[in-house]
């Protein structure tokens, strides 16, 4: 029979159990964001998967490539005439932006409009210095904006000689005057008043100058963008209308999903190529989400509920009258050497489950059957996965054994019959 344990020994073991938590919750933490960056990289390379699919079914703009494409999709404003409708209005647009550019007389005279701005502002510049050093350093001090906003020494000033605010106003006031006072060859605070009244004044003039130099210059720079932006355009209209027909491909098809993309196309292998890996990524990327709220969510969550109730009984067991408390031996084992253990054979799994299911590349191995489970491919059937509700639904209406038909009927099947295979194990 396992002994009492005292109120001191259950101390200790809180705060000992209390810092594994913490190393525990660190080592969360770190999966954690390798999780997140898992997902970020397997989203990555999904969008990839689309756009070389794309490419795929539009590797030109080949006007009967393109009619036959638009007719397979039911996607008419990829067709030939209305790519080229769409080519002759982009290219007349960006001819029209470049031409106004260069017709604008800023532009025209943009070299001498930019070497006066650049001279001028250089001029308002060391103009504003020794202004901005008048009134920038009190605009700093709290007790400058307190006056200032408060009205000290002008006609709105509220304050009165009987109130307590009226000669702290007053008292800081002086202070002012001691401390910039003599910088600015003032020695009462209407003369610091005036001073930074003339200085805002004057920097207020130049400021706004400046910035009318500062505006020309950049609706010059603006000129330029738009007229050398149009020209590397119209350069690359053939690139760029190649690029808007594939996103716009993709559009249509990305929400459609993996099968019902490969029912549009029967037989064609590079279609299935393409597909299969966004098929397996996509199957990477929710077993890892399952993984991770399995081993890394689900555990943390109850981590800082036993860090909660451990603080908890260090704070009841430090009081005088517990001191001589006794707890059941076995409950106490169990609860800080039974979890540490429990703990790390989870994080044991994961590891394992992240490494199998994060290295996989073999997509060419799969298949876009619906009754194909990647799951299985990936980890070839050495690691339980009934805690992701796909896999155990795929084990419930599959007998033992399917994952090793599946897999091998997709390796093996020679006759080409499964159009959506993948051959090239990229």
């Amino acid at each position: 029979m396992t002994r009492p344990w005292s109120a001191r020994e259950v101390l200790q073991a809180a705060e000992a159990d209390n810092r594994r938590l913490r190393e525990e919750d660190a080592w969360y933490q770190a999966r954690l964001d390798e999780h997140l960056g898992d997902l970020r990289a397997i989203d990555a390379r999904i969008g990839e998967g689309w756009e070389h699919l794309s490419g795929v079914l539009v590797p030109d703009l080949e006007p009967a490539r393109l009619d036959a494409l638009a007719h397979q999709l039911g996607l008419p404003g990829v067709s030939a005439q209305a790519v080229a409708t769409g080519t002759r209005a982009e290219v007349q647009r960006m001819a029209a932006l470049r031409d106004a550019a260069a017709a604008a007389p800023a532009y025209q005279h943009r070299e001498g409009i930019r070497n006066e701005c650049e001279v001028r502002v250089a001029e308002c510049d060391e103009l504003l210095a020794p202004l901005h050093a008048v009134f920038v350093p009190l605009q700093h001090d709290a007790r400058w904006a307190r006056l200032r906003r408060n009205g000290y020494g002008s006609e709105r000033y509220a304050g009165r000689w009987w109130s307590l605010s009226y000669y702290r106003d007053w008292k800081e006031a002086d202070e002012l005057v001691e401390q910039f006072g003599p910088a600015l060859g003032v020695t009462d605070h209407a003369g610091l008043l005036r001073k930074v009244d003339e200085a805002e004044s004057a920097a207020g003039v130049l400021q706004s100058e400046r910035d009318e130099l500062v505006g020309r210059s950049a609706q010059v720079q603006a000129l330029e963008q738009q007229h050398d932006d149009a020209v590397r355009a119209l350069e690359q209209m053939p690139q760029r209308r190649l690029a808007a027909v594939r996103g716009r491909v993709r559009a249509h098809l990305e929400p459609l999903g993996e099968g019902q993309v490969a029912a549009l196309f029967p037989g064609d292998r590079a279609v299935a190529v393409a597909l299969q890996r966004v098929a397996g990524l996509a199957a990477q990327g929710r077993y890892l989400a399952a993984a991770a709220q399995r081993y890394i969510y689900e555990p943390r969550a109850q981590l800082q509920a036993f860090a909660t109730r451990n603080r908890g009984d260090l704070v009841k067991l430090s009081r005088p009258k517990n001191a001589h408390k006794q707890f059941d031996g076995a409950k106490m084992t169990k609860r800080f050497h039974g979890r540490p253990a429990a703990f790390a054979k989870r994080r044991e799994r994961y590891d394992r489950t992240r490494d199998t299911v994060h290295r996989f590349t073999d997509y060419g191995r799969g298949s876009l059957d619906p009754n194909f489970l990647w799951w299985d491919l990936m980890t070839d059937g050495r690691l339980d996965g009934d805690f992701i509700p796909e896999v155990w639904s795929h084990h419930q209406r599959f007998p033992d054994g399917y994952h090793a038909q599946a897999v091998a009927a997709v390796a093996e099947r020679a006759d080409d019959a499964d159009d959506l295979r993948m051959h090239d194990g990229s």
